[in-house]
């Protein structure tokens, strides 16, 4: 599998290049450095690793735990060639997703994964796709390790991912992904080298009703395990500015108020062996 996605990245370049290439005949298209407005996607946003700013109130169901998770994460398009049929945009991506122990000593921090890396996503039609390759590394908090006993160990790993998403209506969409892990560290916690993912999304922003529900799925290990995740959630800005103030819609919804639950391997890689049932409930902003 290791040398597949090796071979496959050069063909993966030779797409994208020809993708930003307008075809004889076609419209010029238009290049941008560091553009403004750039595709937001949400996809798999359930399976709690989305690049966004996020305060969430966590609540463990099994041992009753209560945790605050701070996440800041965001794509930073570089580079944008547009004609009137096709979209391409690159990039950085990263993202810093934390937990605390509410209730504790001092408000304990247990762990943060810090992401960083590159994408190119094209989008034509009702078709996107979205190419990343990048670096996940796991760090536990001071306080864990004093109060909890924790042992240190250098927890990581590298990854290239794949995700296309259709739109087969205004109101549904549909995403599949995979996630190649060619380098994890140790291989006792990253226990797996795969990952497949599948979401469907409502929205109902086209119906005037400012609610959207995801629901998501994920293959751990290519078919060994799964997690399994469901998310409902308000556009903030579209029910206070046009729902209540009657203002007119401007087509953008960055804002979002969500309840998600989760049911899988811990995404914070340094208990990634551990099975977590969680609530989340809090604001996410997307950039």
């Amino acid at each position: 599998m290791k040398s597949l996605i090796y071979k496959s990245v050069p063909a993966i370049v030779a797409i994208l290049l020809l993708a930003v290439m307008a075809p004889p005949g076609a419209s010029a298209g238009s290049l941008e450095f560091f553009p403004v407005g750039s595709r937001q996607t949400s996809a798999f946003a359930p399976l709690l690793r989305s690049a966004a700013i996020e305060v969430q109130y966590m609540y463990e169901t099994a041992g009753m735990d209560h945790y605050a998770a701070f996440n800041f994460g965001a794509s930073v398009p570089m580079l944008a060639y547009r004609t009137d049929s096709l979209a391409f945009e690159t990039g950085g991506r990263g993202g810093i997703f934390s937990r605390f122990e509410m209730f504790s000593e001092s408000f304990n921090f247990v762990t943060a994964d810090f992401m960083g890396g590159g994408y190119g996503s094209i989008a034509a039609g009702e078709i996107a796709l979205d190419a990343s390759v990048y670096h996940v590394s796991s760090h536990i908090g001071d306080e864990y390790l004093v109060y909890d006993g924790a042992a240190i160990a250098n927890t990581g790993y590298e990854a290239a991912r794949l995700c296309a998403t259709w739109a087969a209506a205004k109101w549904l969409s549909l995403s599949a992904g995979a996630e190649y892990l060619f380098g994890r560290r140790p291989r006792s916690t990253v226990f797996y080298d795969g990952l497949l993912m599948f979401e469907g999304r409502i929205d109902l922003l086209s119906f005037g009703v400012p609610l959207f529900f995801e629901g998501a799925v994920e293959s751990v290990g290519w078919y060994r395990y799964a997690n399994a995740a469901a998310r409902l959630g308000l556009y903030l800005r579209y029910f206070f500015n046009t729902t209540l103030m009657g203002e007119e819609y401007r087509g953008s919804e960055p804002h979002e108020l969500s309840v998600t639950y989760y049911y899988g391997f811990s995404k914070a890689l340094y208990f990634s062996r551990k099975r977590e049932s969680l609530v989340l409930m809090g604001p996410t902003y997307r950039f």
